[in-house]
Order: C-alpha cells, then structure tokens, then sequence
C-alpha cells in the first residue's frame, strides 16, 4: 500500500465506520475522470473517485458529478501534513524540549509564505507563465530551515518582481485569480508535494540538532507519521477537513 492508498483507506474509514473501502490508485487525474465518467454510465453504486483539488476554483475547475470526493487541500500532502501532525512527529522521534515553540513557529510562518509564492504562481499559470520553475530538489523555491523564517521574505519579493517585469499585475484575469486566492486557506495554495518538502526539511534539521545525527532519511519521517496519524486521524485533521469530508463521502455514496 502506498502513502496515498494509506492516507484515503484510513481517513474515509474515520469518516464512517460503518462503510469498508477498498482503495487502488489508477494512474494520473485525466485516469481517474475517465474513470468516472465508466462509473457513471455504468451506474456502478459501489464505486466512486477521488482526486487532488490542485487549484480548483482558480486555474481549473472539476464539474460537479456524482461518485467523486475531491481533497479539501491541494492535494493529500496538505490534508496530512497538519502543523499537529508535524510537531508530534519531531517530537516522537526526538522531544523538542524548549525548542518546541520555535518549531512550531517555524511550521506556521513556512505555510503563510509558501502561501503567497503559491497563490503568485496559480496566477501566473493563468497566463502560461509559472514563477516557480519546480525540480525534485527545491520545489522553486529556497528554504533554510535554521532560520525563524525558513522561506525568506526575499523569496516572495523575488517571485513578485517577476510578475511586475511581466506586466501581470495589471492583467484582469492575474488579479482576478489573487483576489479569489486570498479567500482560500493555505491548503488550498500550497502544491502538495512542495508543503511535504517544506515540513520534512525542517523535521529532519530539528531531528538532527536534538540528537546529533548527520542525517534523517525521508522515510524514517514519513513512516513515523503514517504511524501516528493512523492511530487517530481525527486528532490530525481540521474541523474544516473533517466536515468537507463528511460531505464528500455522503454525496459519492448516495
């Protein structure tokens, strides 16, 4: 099973013990609604999909049909990676003692400025024009996570800059998309995958620190949190998660 069959098999069983599922991944988001589209025609009632949001309502829109729950988050690395989670993970592996607060902070300034580099860029993607061009080793974007701020402030002016050079900041549709981003909460923002990097990077540096190791494998993170998370998903999920989700599942099982 992998982490996405884990995250789902575990989360919509908290939602309703009263239901089994059984979950397999089928390939990319054109897969899944193609999927959907056989489970509608077909009338198959037992089945349903589910797929990232990514920037629903911004840059994309999925059409509403039945037999489909979509993440409230960007995707499920935003749904799983709760600041609760994070802290409880670094503290399983390695107790915090009074860096505590400091890590905690460091988990909340990240998302509030991986936030705006996020909602800057689904603005530019809506001219064709990502800010942040993303590899598997920065994401687009730098972080230190020794620092208070571990994304820099410099890093959202950086990205700001660059829609100022491209005019974007007088486009319509550009402050269309910045308007309606504001009203969405960093879930919604932040790329899953870029959100898993930020948090794992500052566990990892705050692993080392209290315990003098050289290094903190992705793994041995990601296994302690499946662990935890597991064993009571609601402690990890917001009120909001919870409540999409509720409604979610009753509308692709009605």
């Amino acid at each position: 099973m992998n982490f996405d069959e884990f995250f789902y098999s575990n989360l919509l069983q908290s939602i309703n013990k009263n239901l089994s599922f059984k979950i397999k991944q089928i390939g990319n988001k054109n897969d899944v609604l193609n999927k959907l589209v056989d489970i509608n025609e077909n009338k198959i009632d037992s089945a349903f999909v589910i797929i990232d949001r990514d920037y629903e309502g911004l840059t994309c829109t999925i059409p509403f049909q039945n037999r489909i729950i979509r993440t409230y988050g960007y995707s499920w690395e935003n749904d799983f990676w709760t600041e609760e989670l994070c802290y409880d993970v670094i503290n399983q592996m390695s107790p915090l003692k009074s860096a505590g607060d400091n890590f905690k902070e460091k988990i909340k300034r990240s998302k509030y400025r991986a936030a705006k580099i996020g909602l800057l860029d689904a603005a530019g993607q809506t001219a064709g024009f990502p800010f942040i061009p993303k590899n598997k080793k920065t994401y687009g974007f730098s972080i230190h996570p020794k620092n208070s701020f571990p994304i820099s402030k410099q890093e959202v002016i950086r990205i700001l800059k660059l829609a100022k050079e491209k005019n974007f900041l007088s486009c319509p549709i550009f402050k269309s998309v910045i308007t309606e981003g504001k009203k969405s909460p960093s879930e919604r923002l932040i790329q899953g995958h870029a959100w898993e990097y930020i948090v794992t990077v500052i566990i990892s540096h705050h692993y080392k620190i209290n315990t003098g190791a050289k290094s903190c494998p992705n793994d041995i993170i990601k296994n302690t949190a499946m662990s935890l998370w597991k064993t009571n998903p609601s402690r990890y999920l917001s009120q909001a998660c919870i409540t999409h989700f509720q409604k979610e599942l009753f509308t692709a099982t009605s």
